[in-house]
Parts: structure tokens; sequence; C-alpha cells
């Protein structure tokens, strides 16, 4: 059985079933906190979404080698926002960031960000819409789905590069 919240390891998790020949069965975790313990728990035999091996989870699961190296993030925001190149850029903003993402570690040092922790990229976009933060924190990969899915929206973006570990399929 497969975990599964991210698009991308969907895909790489079907491709690899179907070079290997095996069967699968992607099993939704609305939770991003509940992860690692549903594997631990042997609920599900990988993680397929969009985790970075960080040394707290490696404490906790075996992971794969990288198959997405030092993934950059994007700033979705309204338009009428500052332009953003570099993490310091956000300081003094509210932020929307899915649970999880492990960027959060870095933002919360960064001198007077709030952080905002929703559990799907919907309701950061709909707190993004509501005025409820300023900006919508989100990797790249996630972030280019998005961007195709809200064309229509009046809503910028910056690319900004991240010292990210990359992502892997937790084990």
């Amino acid at each position: 059985d497969v975990c599964s919240s991210d698009l991308f390891d969907i895909e790489l998790i079907k491709d690899l079933c179907s070079i290997a020949d095996l069967s699968y069965e992607i099993k939704p975790i609305p939770h991003f906190d509940a992860l690692i313990p549903q594997l631990i728990l042997k609920k599900v035999d990988v993680l397929a979404a969009g985790l970075s091996p960080t040394p707290k989870r490696e404490r906790k699961i075996l992971f794969t080698q990288k198959h997405y190296e030092g993934e950059s993030f994007y700033v979705i925001a309204k338009t009428g926002l500052k332009e953003i190149k570099e993490l310091k850029d956000l300081s003094g903003l509210k932020l929307a960031i899915n649970d999880g993402y492990s960027i959060t570690e870095s933002l919360e040092k960064i001198e007077g960000v709030e952080l905002l922790s929703l559990e799907t990229p919907n309701d950061a976009l709909l707190a993004l819409q509501s005025d409820q933060v300023q900006a919508y924190i989100v990797g790249e990969a996630a972030a280019k789905v998005l961007l195709k899915s809200i064309k229509s929206q009046k809503l910028i973006h910056y690319k900004v590069d991240s010292e990210q570990e990359g992502l892997a399929f937790g084990l």
C-alpha cells in the first residue's frame, strides 16, 4: 500500500510499479502529520508524499535515495506584494504554508514572519484570496500544477532558490 499526497510522487510510483510489474493501492492520508505514524504502524508500505528526508524524520523512518534534488519554492501572492528574491524578503509577512513542509523551520527563523499552517493547497489559496495571509509558500513541483489551475486569478508568483534537502520516498 502506498500513501501519497503529492501528484509528482503518485506518477512516479505508478511508473515504478508498472516497470517492476507490481500492484499498488493509493491510500490518501488527509493530515500530513499522520504520514509517518501510519508507516510506523504498518498501515502503509511506502510514503509517496513529497517528503524531504530531514534529520528529524530520518530518526523515525528510512528513506529511499532522493528522486528530486534541492527544490526551489514559490511565493504566490495577490498583485501588489513586494518582489521576493530570497527568504529574508519575507520578513514582516503573514504566510500560508502546508502542514509538514520542510522549509517551515527556515521560515520560522525570519524575524516578523507569521505562519498559518494549512492542510491543503486549496486551503492556502482560500486563505490568500480572503486576505487571511499575504502570500502562500509552496514547493516548486506543486506550484507548477497550481499555477496552471489558477491562471484566471489575479495572482503573482516569485521563484526563490532554497537549500532544501530534496524529496524521497519514506519506507
